[in-house]
């Protein structure tokens, strides 16, 4: 028997969820281009090539690969990032910097489903190219806590955590961490919250070649602020790190919460946050809703060798992914999703079948002058006629009773107010 259930990890949108995904949607949109981003989307499946390059190991894996009738590898996207390089790069010479864009694509990861994961997802992504200033960054998480209001989040319910991938880096150095070994530390760092203190260090020490003091890790990560860091790198004995490159880096993430004092009761520094794709570089950052089981919702930070990894001429950039599968869930848990019924501005009962040629002439008058209409096609009683417009929300319902269509009238009745009246048809 034919299986009707949607592939695994995948979803159906009915109406009913549509209607919440379009209103998601629409927020994004009208947030996004309240700050000037401007609006782009690419193909859905990309070469393999393209994909593998840009993704770290992790990502590589969980690609939907596949070859075309012509034998080239092609692979469905895990994320919109790729696709923004190639296309950056592709127009580099003709485009005026810096790039602001915006995009809400779909992507697809072979990974393991749980509650608020799936194998597909809509992911709204925000990027600035060509500013190499934290002020992009600033410009970017100001954005990102704005689409946080609009949703009806508080700052008790979400946090836009922040650290720098640089000062942690700068921190591995000092413990002599051999560079070779800075990304699987990060990856391990990555999935602290889903273990205990001892197997993180456990875990931790496995990736290392040699036994190394990795206590400053741990303690790095309850420090606050920006002189904490200062102080608390500055007591390290190592000076494998050149001073001044550690005091912009940590100037630059002091520069960035100065900017952020308009919502800085949604702003927190957490140097556990480091994003484990490898293409991070700088500052990083995550939102996560605070109440019961933290998750995650969005993410992103700084990236400088992304084009260049693909061909591409040096260009810094800094964006965030923000996935439509958790925060819906938060929404529907928290009440904030809007009542999104459509409303129906004319519902036309036309009662009999010599009636329906006047009842598609109305259809076609009314929709061109872009009201929503809808044509009761049952022929039933006017009783149940209006039961069924009162429950789909209409507005107005216009009646074609045999007699007014005689004299060149419909009867229309008000449903909100009530009250009803004899238009002629050409007034309507």
């Amino acid at each position: 028997m034919l299986d009707l259930k949607p592939v695994r990890g995948m979803r159906d949108f009915y109406p009913a969820q549509m209607r919440f995904r379009q209103w998601l949607f629409d927020q994004w949109r009208e947030v996004s281009e309240n700050f000037n981003f401007l609006p782009y989307d690419a193909p859905l499946v990309e070469n393999l090539d393209l994909l593998k390059r840009k993704a770290g190991e992790d990502i590589a894996e969980q690609l939907y690969t596949f070859q075309d009738k012509s034998g080239r590898d092609l692979a469905l996207r895990a994320e919109m990032t790729p696709s923004l390089a190639r296309m950056i790069t592709s127009r580099f010479e003709s485009l005026s910097m810096p790039v602001k864009w915006y995009t809400i694509a779909q992507c697809f990861r072979y990974e393991r489903t749980t509650k608020g994961r799936k194998r597909e997802h809509y992911q709204w992504n925000v990027d600035i190219l060509g500013e190499d200033s934290v002020s992009a960054e600033a410009e970017i998480i100001l954005l990102l806590v704005q689409s946080l209001k609009k949703l009806g989040l508080s700052a008790e319910q979400v946090k836009v955590k922040i650290s720098s991938r640089n000062i942690l880096e700068a921190l591995m150095n000092k413990l002599d961490i051999p560079p070779e070994f800075h990304q699987p530390v990060m990856m391990t760092i990555d999935k602290k919250d889903k273990m205990s203190e001892s197997e993180f260090d456990q875990l931790i020490s496995d990736k290392l070649p040699r036994k190394i003091d990795i206590q400053p890790i741990f303690d790095m990560f309850k420090l606050g602020s920006p002189q904490e860091i200062s102080r608390f790198m500055s007591g390290l004995k190592s000076s494998c790190c050149k001073q001044d490159q550690l005091d912009k880096y940590i100037e630059d993430l002091d520069q960035l919460i100065q900017y952020l004092n308009p919502v800085d009761d949604f702003i927190q520094i957490d140097f556990s946050i480091v994003r484990g794709l490898a293409y991070y570089t700088g500052i990083v950052f995550e939102v996560y809703y605070q109440q019961g089981k933290a998750r995650a919702i969005a993410g992103g930070g700084r990236y400088s060798q992304l084009l260049e990894k693909i061909g591409g001429k040096p260009l810094s950039g800094v964006g965030f992914g923000f996935g439509d599968v958790v925060i819906l869930d938060i929404l529907k848990e928290t009440s904030n999703l809007p009542q999104v019924h459509p409303q129906i501005d004319y519902y036309i009962i036309p009662f009999e079948q010599k009636n329906l040629k006047l009842a598609f002439s109305l259809l076609d008058k009314l929709t061109q002058q872009g009201k929503r209409t809808e044509i009761d096609l049952k022929f039933r009683s006017l009783r149940n006629s209006l039961k069924d417009a009162s429950r789909d929300r209409c507005n107005f319902v216009i009646i074609l009773f045999p007699n007014e269509v005689a004299q060149n009238q419909v009867v229309v009745k008000d449903l909100i107010k009530g009250d009803e009246r004899k238009v002629n048809i050409r007034d309507l």
